[in-house]
């Protein structure tokens, strides 16, 4: 492959199941040369290689190049056929829309699919860190099938007692390992392979994956599931702390979030190799895949879809195709309005909350939008836990309007409250995820406890308001605190055991404030004064409104109000009569 400007000439594609291989035939002087050919699909013979793409195209960008020798060098691989996206596709031809769409077939068909993880730097310290992995690997294997019939990490974390194997071999206890290769090992998990969105469906879609760093081939597996034991507090976490506090490389802002994805790849991987087969169904729909890796990181906001399509169950149903032509607003909207069609529920406005668009009147406030940085994220309600609207299946789609330049979506529903006292919202700084014990951990405690002490104060300090904002900050309506009498003493004790529910809160992004009618809420994004707050048919939350000229409203964000999460508001009331039109821009 020739390092220099010219740009290769694509061979048009020969029909619509046809892709393009390449075959290495050697590096000479420092050149990677190779033939490009085309083959059927369900030929398959070829191993699709996933990589960080960086930016560009051919000629080759930098981690491609090093990936192309590390490949040649490979002695294990005996093949040196590849399918390499940035390669075999036509990166600014009329064919990529189709071939990204295809992109499933290309994984499934693949003989297996390496992950390159770059090259290496120090030859003896990486045997030093593969003997340590490979130690690791075989000494917690034991738990491997227990983890992966847990559904998500929290439930894994639930189950850490059933486990076989609860600690380190006394050998690598301590200073056994020095923190060189600790930071070895943190580095390989969780490095820029571990945040790329695109990995999902190169690992989902194919029972045979495997690792490259330099030329040495690694479990796909053995490597993945460290990150997991990390979490878990399985191998000491202050490890991975130290890599995110001093890597400022990391793409890593909050690890657990990295982990959880990692965890459901890796739980997926397992279930389908336990199978022998392909994995070709998908339980999760889009919405649900996007909830499930929304902390992972594309480059083109547009693939936040399109890359999750060939892992979604309904990607059929909602005849979506990727198109490069089309805005990313756009992208996102055409997709938002095949949900309002096909979907019976309004799990779709969540997704437009994740971004604080309510100023911005260009875009509608009810279409989903890509992420903000991972600082400025806002913690949404859990899926399919409240009911606070009775009908909680649409039984009639929502009305749709278009005249070119606005988009609104008409619902039913109707305003259940106003806002009295507002704090703004808090974002948890990097020392407060990570634990680091400095101004900024501080900065982020001294903001929460101001909120809190400010709301309670408003409300009146009694123990029935210091039980609902208990409530709010973990969202949990059925926590109660046991009331008795005690000594000053044993009332302290009790206060200080209230503390308890601080390792549960949800509280980044999301403002703390109360109601009008004398209730405590917990809302995502910033909140004004004349926002309110109302129910919808088909949503399992309440939404935040700014109203907008024409009696029309911009979705603001969720919001969890005390008292009025399973349908308080309706008791004794018919909705058909109380419910009203009400619309969205």
């Amino acid at each position: 492959m020739d390092r220099n400007n010219s740009r290769y000439n694509y061979e048009p594609l020969q029909g619509p199941e046809q892709i393009r291989t390449l075959t290495l035939r050697g590096i000479s002087n420092g050149v990677v040369e190779c033939t490009i050919q085309q083959i059927k699909v369900s030929e398959g013979g070829y191993q699709a290689l996933s990589y960080n793409k960086q930016l560009g195209r051919i000629p080759l960008t930098k981690n491609l190049n090093d990936a192309l020798h590390d490949l040649w060098n490979a002695d294990e691989l005996t093949s040196k056929v590849f399918w390499v996206d940035q390669i075999c596709i036509d990166q600014e031809g009329e064919e990529k829309n189709h071939q990204v769409a295809f992109m499933g077939q290309i994984y499934k068909n693949a003989s297996s699919v390496i992950t390159y993880l770059g090259r290496v730097e120090d030859e003896e310290e990486e045997q030093r860190g593969l003997e340590f992995l490979k130690r690791l690997d075989s000494h917690f294997s034991p738990n491997y099938e227990k983890l992966s019939q847990a559904w998500d990490l929290n439930i894994a974390m639930s189950k850490l007692s059933e486990l076989p194997v609860s600690r380190l071999p006394d050998d690598l206890l301590g200073g056994a390992v020095s923190e060189r290769i600790w930071q070895w090992l943190v580095t390989l998990c969780f490095g820029e392979w571990a945040t790329r969105l695109w990995i999902v469906q190169e690992q989902m879609l194919n029972t045979d994956n495997r690792m490259l760093h330099g030329h040495q081939l690694l479990s796909w597996d053995s490597v993945a599931v460290m990150p997991v034991l990390f979490c878990l507090r399985l191998l000491p976490d202050q490890h991975v702390n130290t890599f995110c506090a001093t890597n400022h490389k990391s793409l890593i802002e909050n690890p657990g979030h990295v982990v959880s994805s990692i965890f459901s790849i890796w739980r997926t991987y397992q279930h389908a190799r336990q199978k022998a087969a392909t994995a070709t169904s998908f339980a999760y729909s889009l919405l649900s895949n996007m909830s499930r890796f929304e902390n992972m990181q594309c480059r083109d906001p547009r693939d936040y879809i399109f890359a999750l399509l060939a892992i979604s169950s309904d990607s059929i149903d909602l005849g979506i195709t990727p198109d490069y032509s089309k805005s990313p607003k756009q992208v996102f909207l055409d997709t938002t309005i095949s949900m309002v069609e096909s979907h019976a529920n309004l799990d779709y406005l969540t997704f437009a909350c994740r971004t604080d668009n309510s100023s911005d009147l260009i875009h509608s406030s009810w279409a989903i939008t890509s992420p903000r940085p991972a600082h400025l994220w806002s913690r949404t309600l859990p899926f399919k836990v409240f009911s606070p609207h009775p009908f909680l299946i649409l039984h009639a789609r929502p009305r749709f309007f278009a005249d070119g330049k606005t988009n609104a979506l008409t619902l039913k529903g109707r305003i259940l409250d106003h806002f009295s006292f507002i704090k703004s919202p808090i974002y948890q700084s990097k020392s407060f995820i990570l634990d680091i014990r400095d101004a900024d951990l501080t900065e982020t405690l001294s903001q929460l406890t101001e909120a809190l002490s400010d709301v309670i104060c408003d409300l009146g300090i009694t123990l029935e308001n210091a039980a609902a904002l208990c409530r709010t900050l973990i969202l949990d309506p059925n926590w109660k605190p046991t009331h008795g009498q005690g000594s000053p003493t044993q009332q302290t004790a009790y206060h200080f055991w209230c503390m308890n529910v601080w390792k549960d809160m949800h509280f980044q992004g999301r403002s703390f404030c109360t109601t009008q009618q004398r209730r405590v809420c917990s809302c995502m994004n910033k909140i004004e004064s004349d926002d309110v707050i109302a129910a919808f048919r088909g949503g399992d939350r309440l939404y935040v409104l700014r109203p907008v000229e024409g009696g029309r409203y911009r979705l603001v964000g969720d919001a969890y109000v005390d008292g009025l999460m399973f349908g308080e508001a309706y008791e004794g009331v018919d909705a058909d009569e109380v419910d009203y039109d009400i619309e969205l821009m």
